[in-house]
């Protein structure tokens, strides 16, 4: 049994200079969850999330988003359309609630009376909302259009909607560094890795605004020779050697790694055995959210009533965010 400290990294804050490929860092995410990193390749990323969209497994594309700014008129009539969606059963189930706060937007008059506006979505949303159009509708409108040529991967079964002859894009594409601070708060997302026990990862997962990728006790078999023929637990923050509770602690752990082998053993899959697994087991969550998630999770999970564990994880995730974002 391997003994670790929980740890933050910062995966991604969209102000990077070295290019990734949304599909790249989709794999990247998606591949936490087996813990199957191994088999990235310079081209599996396409593969791989060709087969998350045919499988209906979109979670993972959440993790990637797309800004764009477009005129105020366009503006008006995706939010009317969006808003006329939200009110029709053509959205996913709970598509209403569930996925409002994935498209976002922001409007800002300037003293010349110029009108700024913005859209940002992750690209399930995205997904939903030309799918949604397709069937309420019956054609995607055409500020869709050079959205789904520019992401032929991420929308195959729509490429026939769009004119061979397209010459315009009506949303036009911007990055994070172009965004004023309050636009920021609204459309940039930040991507953190966690590595802490399962406890803490089922309070990090009640922040419903943000994505989720986790690894998974389901297909993770831990009896293999990539995970050490061993579990890997995290210590808790007090906890530490030398006094009888981490004693007992470390001997309870013990005892449930040994279940967990012998059910193995026996013939049991993962997703039997991990039912005897410790909330103390290591996982891996990543997390993405906008800059206003994030503010909402660090007030709730770094105050002094969070529990122990969640604020030691949460300390350190501000820290490092502070750090990267100022």
């Amino acid at each position: 049994m391997k003994i670790i400290e929980p740890s933050v990294e910062i995966m991604r804050t969209g102000l990077e200079t070295e290019f990734c490929t949304p599909e790249q860092f989709i794999e990247k995410v998606g591949r936490t969850c087996y813990k199957s990193e191994d088999k990235i390749t310079d081209d599996s990323a396409a593969k791989f999330v060709s087969n998350l969209i045919k499988r209906g497994h979109e979670a993972m594309i959440e993790h990637w988003s797309l800004i764009f700014k477009a005129d105020e008129d366009h503006y008006k009539q995706f939010l009317y359309n969006w808003e006329t969606l939200l009110h029709s059963d053509v959205l996913p189930a709970n598509g209403g609630e569930t996925l409002r706060p994935y498209l976002r937007f922001t409007d800002h008059t300037d003293e010349s009376g110029e009108t700024r506006c913005i859209i940002s979505g992750n690209m399930r949303a995205w997904r939903d909302y030309a799918k949604a159009c397709a069937t309420a509708f019956g054609f995607l409108p055409r500020y869709l259009h050079g959205v789904i040529r520019c992401y032929p991967l991420f929308f195959p079964e729509y490429q026939d909607y769009v004119p061979v002859n397209l010459i315009d894009d009506i949303l036009i594409p911007i990055s994070v560094s172009e965004l004023t601070p309050s636009e920021r708060w609204i459309h940039q997302n930040v991507t953190m890795k966690f590595v802490c026990d399962r406890g803490v990862s089922h309070e990090v997962v009640r922040h419903r605004v943000a994505s989720f990728a986790q690894e998974s006790t389901r297909y993770c078999n831990y009896g293999l020779e990539k995970f050490g023929g061993e579990i890997t637990v995290v210590r808790p923050s007090r906890c530490s050697p030398g006094y009888d509770m981490y004693d007992d602690w470390k001997a309870g752990c013990y005892n449930c790694e040994g279940a967990y082998f012998t059910m193995l053993a026996n013939g049991a899959t993962p997703q039997q055995a991990r039912s005897v697994l410790p909330n103390s087991t290591k996982t891996e969550i990543i997390v993405t959210t906008n800059l206003s998630g994030w503010d909402h999770f660090f007030g709730l999970r770094c105050d002094p009533a969070a529990h122990p564990d969640m604020q030691e994880i949460a300390n350190l995730a501000r820290d490092l965010y502070i750090q990267e974002l100022g």
